[in-house]
């Protein structure tokens, strides 16, 4: 039998043998390795900006402006209304006893009676309120009198000291001679030509715009 270096020597021969062995039928695979990081995976890609869309500005609505409308004139009324005062009938009042009393003659009866329309001298109790007409000539209304052209002032109290007038369209010296003197007659006539022998010579010399003297009367 070996001896004791003998079988240490054999053992390291067979260790040698299998680790030869080992290294030659066996395939090395390449190592596991980790890639770094690359830089897509690191960083993320920024967003794309958009652009917002123009806002509209807002439009508030005016309200429209209040224009004060002109008052229109009240027209003048083209009848004088009537006008009456109230009555109690008292026991025996008649329409004509009412019209002598209120107008001094019974012939202004009709005028109580057109006055109160519904009233019938039967219908004349005691007691009853009827309407007596102020006027008895306005029962209905009557038409306004139409106001009077006003009369020159030099035609109503003559001229008394001198005057001046500008000829119009239309003017004559008769019709001169009426306005400031009253009358048209020829006496008149010959003192506006004596009074404006420089202007005028004749009557038919009379043309609208030339001012003319107005002697006193």
């Amino acid at each position: 039998m070996p001896t004791h270096p003998g079988k240490i020597a054999l053992a390291l021969a067979l260790l040698v043998a299998v680790w030869i062995g080992v290294y030659w039928w066996w395939d090395p695979k390449p190592p596991i390795t980790f890639a770094p990081p690359t830089a897509s995976s690191a960083e993320p890609e920024p967003l794309a900006e958009v652009e917002a869309a123009p806002r509209e500005p807002l439009v508030v609505p005016r309200e429209p402006e209040m224009t004060a409308k002109p008052v229109p004139s009240e027209p003048r009324p083209a009848v004088i209304p009537p006008e009456y005062v109230e009555y109690t009938i008292q026991p025996g009042d008649t329409l004509a006893s009412l019209a002598r009393k209120f107008f001094g003659s019974s012939s202004k009866a009709d005028a109580i009676a057109r006055m109160n329309p519904t009233m019938s001298p039967p219908n004349m109790k005691p007691g009853r309120v009827i309407k007596i007409p102020k006027d008895p000539n306005n029962i209905q209304g009557k038409p306004v009198p139409e106001a009077a052209e006003p009369t020159p002032p030099q035609a109503r109290e003559g001229v008394t000291a001198s005057a001046e007038h500008k000829v119009s369209r239309g003017d004559t010296l008769s019709a001169i001679a009426k306005r400031y003197y009253g009358s048209s007659h020829p006496r008149y006539i010959e003192r506006l030509l004596d009074a404006n022998k420089g202007v005028i010579s004749a009557p038919e010399d009379l043309r609208p715009g030339q001012v003319l003297r107005i002697p006193p009367k």
